[in-house]
């Protein structure tokens, strides 16, 4: 036979093959029909074992095989299972010198999600300061260990959303398998934050009296508790002045001794009975400051006026019960803070240096006033006269010892308006003759001459063509 065989592949996923033999006009060879009687496939559940999708031809010829979706097929029909979806799959046979290519056979089934056991346990953990969670686990039909994407959600009591929880609660948390997976399964477990054990420790709690407040020293773990101290069995009010007591009468001797007369009761070692009387006899004074503030005085390195820092010390006082030290001090006198107001802030061009108005809210206090323009790179340069039509970017600032303050704003120049007269021009007969135009502007600012039609002009001259 004379003749030729011509056969196409489609690569990818789809990969199937058709086939065609054609034969010049005259040469061909009669060929015989065939088809293909291909298995249906049901639907399947995603960890089936491999199985046969083996087809026959009425040729007798091998038949060949494609799929397209999550699954592969050998030679000889064997069909696993990559994943979940839609899967078709491919009989052809491409036919031989005695039978004709047979008509492609594509059968459509569907591989559904496996169902996974995933399991999430109840905790209870202490407070830490730092989010907790609960960690799943999953097992596919067999018990095997999986480890499909999964994600943890947790709710608080009131049902709300609670990304990773710190407080103590309790909180619902919910694993799902998420919807990419060959799995699909869930789980709901509670997670409980108890409070926290914290420790408190009191020290300093034995000191010498100096008139002073002793608090004692109380440290918590974890740091940074809140505590509240209070005291009983005393007083923690800063320590009152020590009373002052009269001092007693010298009595020549306080105890009875051998050879003295003794009164009846009474008897040698016993307390003398003029000194007892002395002692009651003595009043408790007024009691006077430990501490005399009267006098107390304080002087500056320099006079105080303007603002700045100023060196204090104290001096003048006195105590029955102390030696007075001084420690200096420090007064800082802060400036004023002063509002500017900015004004004439859009002008017209006058050719003239051109600058706004900034009023202080106080008079008589200096402002200065910088003006800047921005260049093509972004950059910003000083103005010392803005002159030019533009905008220019203005900063106030008072220049005072006791007063600050400062404004921004922008000053615009606009461009300015310029009157333009010309002279009336006679009618003429056409001539070789130069006619001249006169015009005048104000401030005198240059004019340029031109015409329309069938003359010329060079400056105000105008001659006709």
């Amino acid at each position: 036979m004379i003749g030729t065989k011509v056969r196409r592949t489609i690569a990818g996923q789809l990969a199937f093959a058709t086939a065609m033999i054609f034969s010049l006009s005259g040469n061909m060879m009669a060929q015989q029909v065939q088809t293909i009687s291909a298995p249906s496939i049901d639907d399947v559940t995603y960890g089936v074992a491999p199985f046969s999708v083996s087809a026959t031809s009425t040729s007798g010829l091998s038949v060949s095989y494609g799929v397209a979706g999550p699954a592969s097929v050998d030679t000889d029909g064997l069909l696993t299972v990559l994943g979940k979806g839609s899967v078709k799959v491919f009989f052809f046979q491409s036919g031989d010198a005695s039978y004709h290519i047979a008509a492609p056979v594509v059968k459509l089934f569907t591989v559904n999600g496996a169902t996974a056991t995933v399991t999430l346990a109840d905790a209870s953990v202490a407070y830490t300061g730092t989010g907790q969670s609960l960690t799943p686990t999953q097992t596919d039909s067999g018990g095997t260990a999986l480890s499909e994407p999964i994600s943890v959600t947790y709710t608080d009591a009131a049902g709300a959303a609670v990304t990773s929880p710190t407080n103590v609660g309790a909180y619902t948390a919910t694993a799902t398998i998420t919807t990419g997976s060959n799995y699909s399964g869930s789980d709901t477990a509670t997670l409980t934050i108890t409070k926290a054990a914290a420790t408190v420790t009191i020290s300093e709690n034995s000191q010498s009296y100096d008139g002073s407040q002793h608090p004692v020293t109380v440290v918590t773990v974890p740091a940074g508790l809140t505590v509240t101290t209070t005291y009983t069995g005393g007083s923690f009010a800063p320590a009152a002045a020590v009373a002052a007591v009269a001092a007693v009468d010298a009595v020549a001797e306080v105890l009875y001794v051998t050879g003295d007369t003794l009164p009846a009761g009474k008897a040698v070692g016993d307390v003398k009975t003029a000194a007892v009387a002395a002692v009651t006899a003595v009043a408790a004074v007024a009691a006077v400051p430990a501490v005399v503030t009267t006098g107390l005085t304080v002087s500056y390195d320099k006079a105080v006026s303007d603002a700045g820092s100023y060196v204090a010390t104290p001096a003048g006082l006195s105590s029955s019960n102390y030696a007075i030290t001084y420690s200096v001090g420090a007064l800082t006198v802060s400036q004023m803070g002063t509002a500017i107001a900015l004004t004439n802030t859009s002008q017209g061009y006058t050719g003239s240096v051109l600058a706004v108005t900034a009023t202080p809210a106080i008079d008589n206090l200096t402002v200065d006033v910088v003006y800047k323009e921005e260049n093509a790179d972004n950059t910003f340069s000083v103005v010392e006269s803005p002159t030019a039509q533009g905008t220019y970017y203005v900063t106030a600032t008072i220049n005072d010892t006791n007063h600050s303050g400062s404004a921004t704003g922008t000053l615009t120049i606009t461009k300015a308006a310029t009157a333009l007269t010309l002279a009336d021009l006679p009618d003429v007969v056409f001539s070789t003759a130069p006619i001249t135009a006169v015009a005048t502007s104000d401030e005198g600012r240059p004019i340029t001459y031109f015409v329309t039609g069938a003359a010329s002009a060079s400056g105000n001259v105008i001659t006709l063509s």
